[in-house]
């Protein structure tokens, strides 16, 4: 077997595993698809910062301190000193300071109530549970917790794993998919398309997408994860921000009809939960 790597934002140790991909597509068949999470990208106003002298691109939100990094990660500047620096993945999964996991399984939470699309979160929630074990306890607003809301810029983000005290996840699109894939941040996943190798596998767009400085990698690259983003269709018919290597684009799956945890994400969250 080869040994591959899959995206954490825990750890950089490898496994050996087997990549499972999706068929092909053509262009015809995304006349109709919609890309939520990347359709975010194309015009999100951004500023670039130097974290530890490199230049990190990010955008403002309406938390103080905070910024979204690879476009829906809640961070500020502490948290991006931690994450970009180049030792800062090469300890075991025990030895992570900066990226906490949930204890005993368990997510506290709470909703806001002027969400219309609560029935999706619930959807979401639960199917999490059915995968992974993970339980979602109502939280009575003390102590760790997630508060899931829409923000004024009407964006989908989430802070990375537990972060402590209340944390915030907001969901502004009614989707099902977007939102196991923000859980799935919240939870201590990251982007499948910031992997170390990610350049093997596909045609990331620089204008759109910081190219990843260290290696957040666990197991095969993984085409079906829904921390992957899929491919934008632009105004002047071109495929833009993320392709596979050969050129062709694909749809995220955020975008299917039954949206999971794929098996490499269901791996990578036993690797942190167990």
């Amino acid at each position: 077997m080869k040994r591959k790597f899959k995206s954490l934002l825990a750890i950089s140790l490898t496994i050996v595993s087997s990549s499972m991909y999706v068929s092909c597509e053509n262009e015809g068949d995304f006349q109709k698809e919609e890309t939520h999470l990347s359709d975010e990208i194309v015009s999100a106003p951004k500023e670039v910062l130097m974290i530890n002298g490199q230049k990190i691109h990010v955008k403002k939100t309406a938390t103080e301190g905070k910024y979204l990094v690879e476009n829906d990660i809640l961070m500020d500047i502490s948290q991006m000193e931690q994450y970009y620096k180049p030792d800062a993945h090469k300890a075991n999964i025990g030895q992570i300071q900066w990226r906490n996991i949930w204890p005993n399984k368990t997510v506290y939470y709470q909703i806001n109530p002027r969400l219309r699309h609560r029935g999706i979160i619930n959807n979401a929630m639960q199917i999490i549970t059915q995968q992974t074990g993970i339980r979602f306890v109502n939280s009575t607003g003390t102590g760790n917790y997630i508060d899931i809301t829409s923000n004024i810029y009407g964006d989908n983000s989430s802070d990375i794993g537990m972060t402590g005290g209340r944390q915030e996840l907001s969901l502004s699109s009614a989707s099902l998919g977007i939102a196991i894939h923000e859980f799935g941040h919240a939870l201590g996943l990251a982007h499948e398309h910031s992997r170390s190798d990610r350049d093997q596998y596909l045609v990331v767009d620089d204008k759109f997408w910081d190219k990843p400085f260290y290696g957040y990698s666990y197991g095969a690259f993984d085409f079906n994860s829904i921390m992957l983003y899929g491919s934008i269709k632009l105004s002047n018919g071109n495929w833009s921000f993320v392709r596979r290597s050969d050129g062709q684009p694909f749809r995220s799956a955020t975008d299917s009809r039954s949206p999971r945890f794929s098996h490499g994400d269901l791996a990578v969250l036993r690797a942190l939960y167990r």
